[in-house]
């Protein structure tokens, strides 16, 4: 019988050291799979996760913490990128290829999977938060029914050598609008300079035809919704992903709780239209 608080054991396949405190873990695709608590159905969604959903990650002895998958549902490993920050993934950090680790989930719920034709899509990413949004381009990119005008992908990071998938973002950038800055440049930096938010002046929206993906620190967050929403892009075509700390990933343990929801069961990605309607209003 299955039992959602029981972590599987499995073994880290390989490991992409991205920046300095930020990994890769390529984990077998054959370690998530639908169990009967879950809310997916196979008729539904032929998949075992949704991009954005996120994973418990447990280092036995220390603790677990939330992750969010960064690989789409189709690809040949489940990749799981994160920073270390505390405890547990400093211990996560550590470990080396085929050690084990626990994960539960996956848990909450994802971007919308089905785009209306012919709309503008913008992904935009601060930090860490790249590796959700990861997931959701891959996943369009695979698609070959795929009918989007455009996409453009706005990512910002403190400086260059914290900047992850380097050697993807060449690939994307062959394929859609792709706009980097930073906040501290090197000599060699030959991009933007600066916070995200200011790279929306360089592409051109249609608030009728356009819908936004988003995760990154919350005042990103806040200063990037405001201009949208300045631009004119309807608080229901905003997708955020937010960062709370999930621990128990089923709304049991109420850390993760905002206002009248719980991140990790009701989110974690939310519409703007969604938490604008939330007491107390000043979520992000």
């Amino acid at each position: 019988m299955h039992n959602d608080y029981i972590p599987r054991v499995v073994k880290i396949e390989r490991i992409i050291k991205e920046t300095a405190d930020t990994k890769t873990f390529y984990l077998p695709a054959s370690a998530i799979k639908l169990s009967a608590g879950s809310h997916l159905r196979r008729e539904k969604c032929p998949l075992d996760f949704k991009p954005g959903q996120f994973l418990e990650i447990s280092y036995f002895g220390i603790g677990e913490a939330p992750v969010s998958i960064s690989s789409a549902p189709d690809e040949d490993f489940l990749k799981l990128t994160f920073k270390r920050v505390g405890c547990v993934t400093t211990s996560l950090f550590n470990l080396k290829e085929k050690d084990s680790l626990g994960i539960r989930g996956p848990f909450g719920n994802g971007f919308p999977l089905e785009q209306p034709d012919q709309k503008d899509l913008v992904f935009i990413a601060g930090g860490i938060g790249v590796a959700p949004l990861r997931s959701l381009l891959k996943f369009i990119l695979s698609k070959k029914e795929t009918k989007v005008s455009s996409i453009s992908f706005l990512y910002g990071a403190r400086s260059p050598d914290d900047l992850l998938y380097k050697k993807e973002l060449d690939y994307w950038g062959k394929s859609i609008k792709l706009l980097l800055t930073v906040d501290k440049p090197d000599v060699q930096w030959k991009e933007r300079v600066g916070v995200v938010t200011q790279l929306l002046d360089e592409i051109r929206i249609n608030p009728l035809k356009t819908m936004v993906f988003l995760c990154g620190p919350a005042m990103m967050l806040r200063f990037t919704t405001a201009k949208l929403t300045e631009l004119g892009v309807p608080a229901a075509d905003i997708f955020l992903s937010l960062e709370r700390h999930m621990k128990c990933g089923l709304g049991k343990c109420g850390h993760c709780y905002i206002a009248d929801k719980f991140v990790c069961k009701d989110g974690p990605v939310f519409t703007l239209e969604q938490l604008n309607s939330l007491v107390p209003m000043e979520i992000l």
